[in-house]
């Protein structure tokens, strides 16, 4: 179970990073499939579906999971600010302190403390902020 999660994650970071470098792209997932590592020997597209050989998706999929990893909301501040986004209150800086609204949803945190919160904030994958008009 534990590998088709991170599969599927980063099969979704691998397929949103060939949008964005290909400005939405279309065919699958919009995705162009010239520039898919999955091209027509692992995923061959049909009108009514998608076939994968899974065990050479998985190895491609978590090979380009090896050579993309994931950039935190952490490193990019450590990148940025050259310090950890720490609190003297808590382990990490509120989110909503920092003008992260999106993030939050707007509201108070449910079902977690606010250091989870935090820690799971900082903790997750970097979204570059969407610019104005986009």
């Amino acid at each position: 179970m534990y590998i088709m999660t991170e599969f599927r994650k980063n099969l979704v970071r691998m397929w949103d990073s060939i949008r964005k470098s290909n400005k939405g792209a279309t065919r699958c997932m919009s995705v162009c499939c010239d520039d898919c590592p999955l091209d027509g020997t692992v995923c061959n597209i049909t009108e009514t579906m998608t076939v994968f050989n899974a065990e050479a998706a998985i190895e491609i999929v978590t090979q380009w999971a090896k050579e993309h990893p994931v950039v935190t909301y952490k490193q990019k501040y450590v990148e940025t600010f050259g310090v950890k986004p720490l609190n003297t209150d808590s382990d990490y800086i509120c989110p909503r302190n920092l003008g992260f609204h999106d993030y939050m949803n707007g509201c108070e945190c449910m079902d977690v403390t606010c250091e989870e919160c935090a820690k799971d904030f900082w903790h997750s994958e970097y979204k570059e902020p969407k610019k104005e008009g986009e």
